[in-house]
């Protein structure tokens, strides 16, 4: 007998619906601690971006998703600007808010008094889940894959 039913979660102001089935095979909750593997499908480091005076390199990362679907973000990088006479410089990125998940697809969101703003995009398949950054802003439209611990 196949069943569904649909559940409410509700987090830090933020309503999201995720619908679930009877179905044995269903989507992984992105629940969980994960370690940055890949960034654009390349092994760690990558460089991301390159001028003519310094890299900018991705060397670690974390994700973590609570059971109140709130995420943490951290994104360590290099500037490394030793080519042009200047310092090598090791700095975190980092976010915090909400999750919602509709099967195997996740939206991220930042939730600020009178405002959401929709910060990411992923997916989460079995222990790998991948986290799509937009292409304007901070982290530049790349693509980073996690591996849960």
């Amino acid at each position: 007998m196949q069943r569904s039913f649909m559940q409410v979660l509700r987090v830090g102001g933020l309503a999201a619906v995720v619908g679930c089935s009877g179905d044995p095979v269903r989507p992984a909750a992105a629940i969980g601690q994960y370690t940055l593997e890949r960034a654009d499908g390349a092994a760690l480091p990558v460089v991301l971006r390159a001028t003519v005076y310094c890299d900018e390199i991705v060397t670690d990362g974390t994700l973590s998703i609570d059971s109140l679907y709130a995420f943490e973000f951290r994104l360590g990088m290099t500037q490394d600007c030793s080519r042009a006479g200047g310092l090598s410089t090791h700095v975190a990125i980092a976010s915090a808010g909400t999750v919602a998940q509709s099967g195997t697809q996740l939206r991220f969101f930042l939730v600020v008094p009178g405002d959401t703003v929709d910060l990411y995009s992923g997916s989460v398949v079995g222990s790998e889940l991948t986290l799509d950054t937009p292409a304007t802003g901070p982290l530049g439209g790349h693509r980073y894959s996690f591996r849960r611990l």
